[in-house]
């Protein structure tokens, strides 16, 4: 599920096919459905609330025999109160494990991904709090994307073939153009397992390297301040099974 944060007293948070509200701090939660307004038929959501009022779903709608579904984005401007579809049948996709990933800053600027047949991942940017949307061909197996000021957001995509963090993209357009990152891998027996930036500069990164001696993985911690271009060693772990 997706929390809003764990230091205020409202906050949302999924669970199967309901979406849950919280105003005092997570001692009770509330179902906030409209299931009259918004058919909710698949079995894969995920959602970002930017404060107490305004948040976003992505919806996928399954067919009767559950072979693909289409998919919407809703928002509600009152606490779950009620909700409209501002991106009716975005994308026709037939994996229900992998629908995508929404991240907005604010309630204008967000981006959300969706996997299409192809496995080719769409990335779609809006900075008008969903009234129209661009679109971006971001290649396969984006695991992790995150809109992190108005202008400013970021992505990470995977091999195919061995399912591991290949390239770190950035965009400081809103979407329009994209820039490779470099990231510090020492030889290709290591790779980018994870990263997560706080703001448009600051954010840090693991790497995972294997090493045959000890049947295992040594992570390695980097930081950066200046929106990815230089990365800081902050720690090592050594024999360690991975870093999430």
């Amino acid at each position: 599920h997706k929390v809003l944060s764990a230091y205020v007293m409202i906050g949302y948070g999924i669970r199967g096919s309901e979406t849950y509200k919280t105003v005092d701090g997570g001692q009770s939660w509330d179902s906030i459905l409209v299931a009259n307004e918004i058919y909710w038929g698949g079995y894969h959501f995920v959602s970002d609330f930017v404060d107490g009022q305004t948040g976003y779903v992505l919806n996928a709608e399954a067919d009767s025999g559950l072979v693909s579904c289409s998919t919407n984005i809703i928002k509600t401007d009152n606490g779950g109160q009620s909700w409209d579809t501002v991106f009716p049948n975005i994308l026709s996709v037939s994996n229900f494990s992998n629908t995508g990933i929404v991240s907005f800053f604010n309630k204008d600027n967000g981006v959300v991904t969706l996997t299409d047949t192809t496995y080719d991942v769409i990335l779609y940017s809006t900075s008008d709090g969903a009234q129209t949307w661009q679109s971006f061909n971001a290649g396969p197996y984006v695991s992790w994307a995150k809109q992190v000021s108005s202008d400013v957001l970021y992505y990470l995509n995977m091999t195919p073939s061995s399912n591991t963090a290949s390239s770190l993209f950035r965009s400081s357009d809103s979407g329009i153009s994209w820039d490779t990152l470099s990231v510090p891998l020492k030889d290709s027996t290591e790779y980018l397992s994870s990263v997560d930036f706080i703001n448009a500069d600051e954010g840090y990164l693991v790497t995972l390297k294997w090493q045959s001696l000890t049947n295992n993985y040594d992570t390695y911690i980097f930081s950066t301040t200046d929106g990815g271009q230089n990365w800081m060693p902050e720690d090592t772990v050594s024999s360690y099974n991975g870093g999430y």
